[in-house]
């Protein structure tokens, strides 16, 4: 369940403001959770038309094993954002043209081996076929 509560603007750090409009939505994993490789197949038109598709990890696995398959075999360039972050399966890996993960994220996707330098990771997934790595560090791009 969302708690959603308009303001007028954005509290500072530490402040309390007052609330206006309350209002209760369905929250959680949401609708996107609830795509399955049999939907996805009702939308492969939409995925082979499209130049690049950004995806997330906010939906199941298996969706997202469908997408890159109908993504990959199309040439529609496939950008992943691994939020929330957890180890990827190799064949995922290997088709992604852009990964793009925050440095926490980074770390996730390599729970085994903490010790490893970020350098040694971003080399890591290159070697695991990513195509192109971009790591964010909060405001700035690494």
């Amino acid at each position: 369940m969302d708690l959603v509560v308009e303001t007028e603007r954005y509290p500072e750090a530490g402040e309390t403001i007052i609330g206006g409009k309350f209002e209760q939505n369905h929250g959680g994993k949401g609708a996107n959770y609830e795509l399955d490789p049999e939907k996805i197949e009702k939308l492969k038109d939409k995925i082979i038309e499209a130049e690049n598709i950004l995806l997330q990890l906010e939906i199941k696995m298996a969706a997202v094993e469908k997408i890159v398959e109908i993504a990959s075999e199309n040439n529609t360039k496939i950008i992943l954002d691994p939020a929330p972050a957890r180890e990827l399966p190799a064949q995922i890996l290997a088709k992604v043209d852009y990964l793009l993960q925050n440095e926490g994220e980074l770390n996730l996707l390599f729970p085994q081996s903490q010790s490893k330098s970020r350098l040694e990771k971003i080399e890591d997934l290159l070697k695991r076929g990513v195509k192109n790595i971009i790591v964010t560090k909060g405001e700035k791009v690494l």
